[in-house]
């Protein structure tokens, strides 16, 4: 199965026999068979035929709406779960101050833990500045499991993302400007970069949480806010640095984009250009569909995002355990 991602401002999609067709000014961009498509990502000025919207919906084909930066404007979802008692059991667990506590500090534990290990893969396989202030973050892990608040979490949370991204810059400060994390507008390439990444990562779990009929926007971790998908976040958090900030350190670190690929707005901060985003996007489907070892079994990201959400779908039906994605030392 393949995720379509259309960027080329100005094409449409058409379906066509049994096949979906990109076309800009007459000329086919690409063509692939209908059967092997499971998702569609149009950025941008990109058009989409009522004939291959139907069929999508049809097939169970979400199609999804984003900006030309990646920011999303919403998803056309075929057949909304209707297993309502999915979503009453999420809002009756998320009330309860234990289980939420519980719930972050799992999230919380996972994303530390994969965070020191992406730090030690960096300065072992290129020699760069040492790592700072590893010790304190695996301190945080016990200050976690001691915290009896989400607010104490949240803090807990910012020092850790301050040593994580403070690393992040001195191993990456021989390639390009990065001053430590900053959010919209992004201030440097770097950044840019990663909010790309985040907002495909945030955009792909998005789909699976929506199939599986849970509410995106009632999360545990994150503080709830209209408009924001807050289960989505939560639930993105110990997978951002193995997927979206590994492949950004590897795109800098080997030379395949650089800062010239980048323009900069004085709205929305640096972009990264158009012409480069399907080398982005290539990258992003080689790092979820490579498989590793996990506890026995063969598995990739996407597998795992869609096992993730299948254990907290049954940790709120009280069926088992949660317990989050963890890389191994």
């Amino acid at each position: 199965m393949s995720i379509l991602y259309v960027t080329t401002q100005g094409a449409v999609i058409k379906k066509e026999e049994h096949r979906f067709t990109v076309k800009k000014e007459g000329k086919v961009l690409i063509s692939i068979p209908d059967f092997r498509v499971e998702r569609i990502l149009i950025y941008g000025n990109v058009q989409i035929t009522t004939q291959a919207l139907k069929f999508a919906m049809r097939n169970d084909i979400s199609v999804t709406f984003l900006t030309s930066r990646g920011h999303l404007i919403g998803t056309a979802i075929p057949n909304f779960s209707k297993n309502i008692f999915i979503r009453i059991k999420q809002f009756e667990k998320l009330q309860n101050v234990n289980i939420r506590l519980n719930l972050s500090k799992e999230v919380l534990i996972a994303k530390i833990t994969n965070s020191i290990v992406m730090l030690k893969r960096y300065v072992k396989n290129v020699n760069s500045a040492p790592l700072n202030n590893i010790t304190r973050l695996k301190s945080l892990i016990n200050r976690i499991r001691e915290s009896n608040s989400i607010k104490r979490l949240r803090g807990i949370e910012g020092s850790a993302s301050y040593i994580y991204f403070s690393n992040l810059r001195n191993i990456l400060s021989d390639l390009i400007k990065f001053e430590g994390r900053n959010f919209h507008p992004a201030k440097d390439p770097f950044n840019s970069l990663l909010n790309f990444l985040y907002s495909l990562l945030s955009n792909e779990i998005l789909g699976i949480v929506f199939n599986k009929g849970l509410d995106p926007y009632i999360g545990f971790l994150h503080e709830l806010e209209y408009g924001r998908t807050s289960l989505v976040f939560d639930l993105m958090e110990p997978l951002r640095g193995p997927i979206a900030d590994a492949i950004a350190v590897k795109l800098f670190r080997k030379r395949i984009i650089k800062e010239s690929d980048f323009e900069k707005h004085k709205i929305y901060g640096f972009i990264l250009k158009q012409e480069v985003r399907r080398v982005v996007l290539n990258h992003y489907e080689e790092k979820m569909e490579s498989k590793f070892k996990y506890e026995g079994m063969t598995l990739n990201f996407r597998k795992i995002i869609i096992e993730t959400v299948n254990d907290f779908s049954n940790y709120l039906m009280d069926r088992g355990n949660f317990r989050y994605f963890r890389l191994k030392k």
